[in-house]
């Protein structure tokens, strides 16, 4: 099994919605800052552009899981047990 380093639990579809507004909101005030006040720079264009990338990326990422709460306390009593993984 991949390893699952962001484990979101019980996201509602509206939050869902606000989070993807918010993520790509900021892609688009970073190019209209950009245009707007920086003098359209191609530095920052590309830098932006890069940004965007990274952001739609991880949105599909596979260490990215979304689970209900009873699916992820099993998971984690799998993976770490009852001890919560510090081993006390």
């Amino acid at each position: 099994m991949d390893e699952i380093k962001i484990l979101i639990i019980n996201e509602s579809t509206s939050q869902s919605i606000i989070s993807d507004i918010w993520s790509g909101g900021i892609i688009f005030a970073g190019f209209f800052v950009n245009f707007y006040c920086l003098g359209n720079s191609v530095i920052l264009q590309v830098l932006w552009g890069v940004i965007a990338l990274m952001v739609v990326r991880a949105k599909g990422s596979p260490k990215i899981k979304r689970m209900a709460p009873l699916e992820a306390l099993e998971y984690l009593t799998e993976k770490y047990g009852e001890t919560g993984g510090d081993g006390s």
